[in-house]
């Protein structure tokens, strides 16, 4: 389990002339992560409790937390949830789970602030329409090399 964090306590920082910190390579550091908003509009309020709320943010990425009023239920016209996604894939739009009395109920998922990742760039910011490296590729490969060929200069014979 990952250490808590800490909050209202001095950070520890780098003294002028120490040697700088080395960057640590890993499998993790490569995944292509954003951490968004997810809205459940009418969400059923038997299922506003921490575990259903958890199983429901397991689906979507990594569950990070609740805001206060989803916690509280002050807010009943929906929950939101902060979830850390993988941006490389396509987002969960809706969850499916079985309400108390045995019907299938469909829960659409609406994200707040949804990442822009545009994949053939693997960037973030923007997505394949407004993607400059894409269009100057294309541009390249549109591109027609036209030789010129001078004719050869042949000496006037006499």
């Amino acid at each position: 389990m990952a250490n808590p964090l800490l909050f209202n306590r001095p950070s520890r920082q780098r003294q002028p002339g120490s040697r700088p910190l080395p960057l640590l390579q890993s499998k993790e550091m490569t995944k292509l992560t954003d951490i968004t908003k997810a809205i459940l509009p009418s969400l059923p309020l038997e299922y506003w409790h921490p575990n259903a709320l958890g199983k429901i943010r397991s689906r979507l990425g990594t569950p990070i937390a609740m805001d206060s009023l989803t916690m509280k239920m002050e807010r009943i016209s929906y929950a939101r949830i902060l979830v850390e996604v993988d941006a490389s894939k396509n987002l969960v739009d809706q969850v499916e789970f079985i309400l108390s009395n045995g019907v299938a109920r469909k829960q659409p998922i609406v994200y707040k602030f949804a990442p822009k990742f545009y994949s053939a760039c693997n960037r973030f910011g923007h997505l394949k329409d407004s993607c400059q490296t894409s269009a100057a590729a294309a541009a390249k490969a549109l591109a027609v090399t036209v030789k010129i060929v001078a004719p050869k200069k042949v000496p006037p014979t006499e």
